[in-house]
C-alpha cells in the first residue's frame, strides 16, 4: 500500500503548480502517492491568509485540518506563497515536523533559485516524504550538494537540485531505514527530477540558461560581478562650480529607473585626482558627474514615459541646455520581441524610434507616429562594437547586440494580445520601451546627437516582473561604457555648443597649447576679471606619466600642477599681463621641457579664425 501524501494549498490556489509536480513524481513509482485533498476540502486552506507565516502557526493549522477533515491523513504538506519564518530562522524555503507527518513549503522567490515551480516542489516533496518514512534522516548544516543540505545560504538549493544525490552518510541512513522498494522509488523520483531539469528550456549542462520564455535564468543577482556595489556618498558641489565644468562634459547619460541609474553609476568613475564622484542640484534636477569610459559624463534620471512633469523630454532638455554635451545616450531596460531569437540580457540598440501612440481613429485606425533615425555617428560606433563587446550572463552565455527599430509609447506593455498587435503593425521592430520618443524630441530640438541603448528584461507577455531588471540594466550600461572607452568615439561631434578642435598632433614634436574656456553661449568665460584658460599638451610622447605646468614669477599667484598625461590643466588667469608657461613632460625616466608665452600659445591655437571677443581677450592678456 503506497504512502499517501496530501498536498494542501494555504492562502492561495496552487493546484497547477502542485499538479505538475505530482505528474512527474507519480509517473515513475508507486510507493508514494502525491495528491490533492478531496474536492470538499480543497479550499480549506484559502482563508488562512497572512502577510507572514510562522511554522508554528502553519503546523497548528494542519493539525486542526487533520482533525476536522477526519479520515486517514498521516502525511500533510502545506504549500503557500508568503514569507516563512521559524523561531530560529527567517526567510525559509520550508520546514517539517517529521514525527507528526507535517511539512510546509513556500513558493516565495522560488524563481530566483530554481528553473520552475514544479522542479522546486518536486525537490521538497521528495525530501519531506523521505523524512516522513525515515525520521532519522536529518538536515546537515554543511553543504555537500546533498538533498539534505540545510541550505542556510539559499543559492545552495541549485547544488542540491542539479546534483540530485544523497551524501554517503544520508545514503547509509536511508538504506538502513527503508526497504528496497522505497529505496528504488526514491531513486526513481530523483531521476525523474533530474530528467525534468535536463529537459527544461531553461537548463543547459546542469545550469540554467538565459534563453527566453518559458525558461528562466536562475541566479542570485547580488552574487554577480556586475551587480552594483553600494555607492559612496558623492561630493555635492554648488551650481557655480558645476557651470565651470560644463565645457568639459562630453556626454549626458539618461536613465528612467533607480535600477538603471545604479547600473550606470556603478561604471561612473571619479575624475582624476578626485576621491569621490561629484553631484550637483540644478533647479529640480540632480546630476552625477564623473568619468564614463574615456569621456566626462553627467548622469541624470527622469520619470518613466515621455509625458509628465518629470518626463524624459523635460529632463533631457534641461540637461542639454545646462551641459551642452556632444551627445546624449539613454540606457536601461526594455521588453524583447521574440524569445526564440533573443535572450534576457541581450541589448537593443535603436536604429530608429517608432512612436506608436499617435493614431488617427476613425472607421479604421491609422498610425501617425514619427520614426526618427538615431544619430549616425553613435549608431556607427555601436554597430562596430558587435562581436567585440563582451558581457556574460549568469549562465556564462554571451549577451548579443540587436540593432533595429525600437517601439516607444506611454504604455507599460504586459499583454500578449497587445504586444502581438504592436508587432503585427510594426513588423521591423525588435523590442519596446517608454522613453525613446521623448529622448528624440528633446535631442532634436537641441541639435545634439542621440541614441537609445536598452537591454531585454522581459517579454511583455503577461508575466512581467523585475527579476532580470538589474541584469538588463547592467548589460546596457556595460555596452555604453565599452563604446565610450574609445577616445575617438565622439570625434566629429560638436553637440549643443561650438567646440574648439584640437590641432593635429605631432608625436615627434609635442606642443604646449592653450585655449579659453567658453560659456554656454560660446563667449569667453570670466570670473572677477580673470579668464579661465585650459592648457594641454598636443600628443604627449608614448609612456608619458605626468605633465607639470608652472607659471613664471610675473604671475601674481604662481601655481604648479601635476596631472595625468591625458588630462588638461585649467586655471583662472588674472588679466594683468602676458607671462611665460613652462611645462615638463615625464615619459618613463626621461624629462622633456616645453616653454611658451601664453598669448603666443593662444594665438597659435585660434589662428586667423579667432572671433573678435577672443582676439580682444588675447590683447587684454598682452597688456603690461
Amino acid at each position: 500500500m503506497p504512502y499517501n501524501i496530501e498536498i494542501l494549498s494555504i492562502g492561495g490556489e496552487f493546484c497547477d503548480e502542485t499538479g505538475d509536480a505530482f505528474e512527474i513524481l507519480n509517473s515513475v513509482q508507486g510507493e508514494f502517492r502525491f495528491h490533492l485533498p478531496p474536492a470538499r476540502l480543497r479550499m480549506a486552506g484559502l482563508p488562512f491568509r497572512r502577510k507572514e507565516y510562522y511554522t508554528k502557526d502553519v503546523f497548528d493549522f494542519l493539525r486542526n485540518y487533520r482533525k476536522e477533515a477526519k479520515g486517514h491523513r498521516p502525511y500533510l504538506i502545506a504549500v503557500l506563497s508568503g514569507p516563512l519564518y521559524s523561531d530560529r530562522y527567517h526567510n525559509l524555503f520550508g520546514s517539517h515536523e517529521a514525527s507528526e507527518g507535517l511539512a510546509v513549503v513556500t513558493l516565495r522567490d522560488h524563481a530566483r533559485y530554481s528553473p520552475s515551480a514544479s522542479s522546486f516542489l518536486c525537490y521538497y516533496f521528495i525530501r519531506y516524504s523521505l523524512s516522513f518514512v525515515a525520521p532519522s534522516l536529518r538536515s546537515h548544516r554543511d553543504t555537500r550538494s546533498c538533498f539534505f543540505d540545510k541550505k542556510i545560504h539559499k543559492p545552495d538549493l541549485l547544488k542540491s537540485l542539479y546534483n540530485g544525490e544523497l551524501c554517503d552518510p544520508c545514503m547509509a541512513a536511508m538504506q538502513q531505514s527503508l526497504n528496497p522498494e522505497i529505496y528504488e522509488a526514491t531513486r526513481a523520483m530523483i531521476g525523474a527530477l533530474k530528467s525534468s531539469l535536463r529537459d527544461s528550456p531553461s537548463s543547459s549542462r546542469g545550469a540554467p540558461s538565459a534563453t527566453g520564455s518559458p525558461g528562466v535564468l536562475v541566479y542570485e543577482p547580488e552574487a554577480q560581478s556586475w551587480f552594483p556595489k553600494p555607492m559612496p556618498e558623492p561630493t555635492f558641489i554648488p551650481r557655480a562650480e558645476a557651470e565651470n565644468l560644463t565645457p568639459g562634459i562630453d556626454v549626458v547619460l539618461v536613465t528612467a529607473t533607480a535600477t538603471e541609474k545604479s547600473a550606470a553609476l556603478n561604471l561612473l568613475r571619479s575624475f582624476p585626482r578626485k576621491r569621490k564622484k561629484l553631484a550637483v542640484h540644478v533647479n529640480q534636477e540632480t546630476y552625477y558627474i564623473g568619468q564614463f569610459g574615456a569621456y566626462r559624463a553627467a548622469l541624470t534620471m527622469c520619470d518613466m514615459g515621455a509625458m509628465g512633469r518629470d518626463s524624459v523630454i523635460l529632463s533631457t532638455k534641461d540637461a542639454l541646455d545646462f551641459w551642452r554635451p556632444k551627445a546624449v545616450i539613454m540606457l536601461g531596460i526594455a521588453f524583447g520581441r521574440d524569445p526564440s531569437q533573443q535572450a534576457i540580457g541581450d541589448v537593443l540598440v535603436a536604429k530608429q524610434i517608432i512612436s506608436y501612440e499617435e493614431q488617427r481613429v476613425g472607421d479604421q485606425i491609422a498610425t501617425r507616429g514619427s520614426k526618427p533615425l538615431s544619430g549616425a555617428t553613435l549608431l556607427n560606433r555601436f554597430r562596430h562594437a558587435d562581436g567585440l563587446w563582451k558581457f556574460l550572463r549568469p549562465d556564462k552565455s554571451r549577451a548579443k547586440i540587436h540593432i533595429g527599430a525600437v517601439l516607444s509609447g506611454e504604455k507599460l506593455v504586459d499583454s500578449v494580445d497587445f504586444k502581438r498587435k504592436l508587432f503585427e503593425t510594426y513588423r521591423d521592430a525588435i523590442g519596446g520601451e517608454m522613453e525613446g520618443a521623448g529622448l528624440y524630441a528633446a535631442a532634436a530640438r537641441a541639435g545634439t546627437e542621440w541614441i537609445l541603448v536598452k537591454a531585454i528584461c522581459d517579454w511583455a507577455d503577461g508575466k512581467k516582473h523585475n527579476k532580470h531588471q538589474p541584469l538588463a540594466a547592467a548589460a546596457a550600461a556595460s555596452l555604453v561604457h565599452y563604446v565610450l572607452s574609445d577616445k575617438t568615439t565622439l570625434d566629429g561631434l560638436s553637440g549643443g555648443r561650438s567646440r574648439t578642435v584640437t590641432p593635429r598632433h605631432d608625436a615627434k614634436n609635442p606642443q604646449l597649447r592653450a585655449e579659453f574656456v567658453l560659456n554656454s553661449k560660446g563667449n569667453v568665460r570670466r570670473k572677477k576679471g580673470s579668464f579661465e584658460i585650459r592648457l594641454f599638451i598636443a600628443d604627449p610622447p608614448s609612456g608619458t606619466r605626468c605633465v607639470v605646468y608652472k607659471l613664471d614669477e610675473s604671475y601674481v599667484d604662481p601655481v604648479r600642477k601635476v596631472w595625468e598625461a591625458e588630462s588638461n590643466f585649467e586655471e583662472y588667469i588674472t588679466a594683468y599681463g602676458d607671462f611665460e608657461v613652462n611645462a615638463s613632460l615625464h615619459p618613463r625616466k626621461s624629462k622633456r621641457p616645453l616653454k611658451k608665452w601664453l598669448s603666443r600659445a593662444l594665438e597659435n591655437h585660434y589662428g586667423s579664425e579667432a572671433s573678435a571677443e577672443i582676439t580682444h581677450a588675447i590683447n587684454v592678456l598682452e597688456k603690461k
